[in-house]
């Protein structure tokens, strides 16, 4: 038998903190540590774990949706603005989970990619999930229509946002098809170089889509 994959657990909060998540969340870990899988429970709030030599866990504050910090960017969030601790929380996160992931092959995550109750959380796993991502290159002439979300962002809170995007991403202006223009996500040219167009499919969503149907 080959080694088994060395696989993750990760939510807001874990065992012997009681919810429904946290439950389903340790059934994962022993019945996989029963089978010969590393596990490794990455979590906000929680511990120690009822049976230890179940999963290791690793507790990482700013995981929790209930933590100081992120409670404050949230209710910022709710309010329709953009505070700068959003990308540090964001960086820092990114930080704490990018020394634990290195250590896994697979990881389960709960709830932060659906529900949205740490947003910080959710944008560091979206920039860690594989390094890809779309970018929108202006190409007078030849270029297709994409599908565009709009949200309505505070003009004050526009350089905090700004202040979270990395390169090769910048703002731009973008043109609807309405005649209109907004500012909006765009990608330099160089960054481009050697990716697959996917223009064809109208958008990043149906491109993943289209993913999913192949798998």
């Amino acid at each position: 038998m080959g080694t088994r994959a060395r696989v993750g657990l990760l939510h807001y909060t874990c065992p012997p903190i009681i919810g429904g998540v946290e439950t389903i969340l340790y059934e994962q870990a022993t019945r996989l540590a029963a089978r010969g899988y590393p596990v490794t429970i990455l979590s906000g709030r929680g511990g120690p774990l009822p049976d230890r030599r179940a999963a290791k866990l690793v507790i990482i504050p700013e995981l929790d949706s209930r933590d100081t910090a992120v409670s404050a960017v949230r209710d910022a969030l709710d309010r329709g603005e953009v505070p700068s601790e959003f990308a540090t929380l964001r960086a820092n996160i990114i930080e704490r989970l990018s020394t634990e992931l290195a250590e896994l092959d697979v990881v389960i995550v709960h709830n932060a990619l659906t529900l949205h109750f740490n947003l910080p959380l959710t944008a560091a796993l979206w920039s860690l999930a594989d390094g890809k991502r779309p970018g929108l290159v202006r190409d007078p002439g030849a270029g297709s229509a994409i599908e565009a979300e709009i949200w309505d962002v505070p003009v004050a809170a526009i350089g905090a946002l700004l202040a979270g995007v990395a390169p090769p991403l910048g703002l731009g202006t973008i043109a609807l098809e309405d005649g209109g223009a907004v500012t909006g996500f765009l990608c330099e040219a160089y960054a481009v170089a050697g990716a697959r167009e996917i223009s064809e499919f109208g958008g990043w969503r149906a491109w993943q889509t289209s993913r999913q149907e192949r798998r």
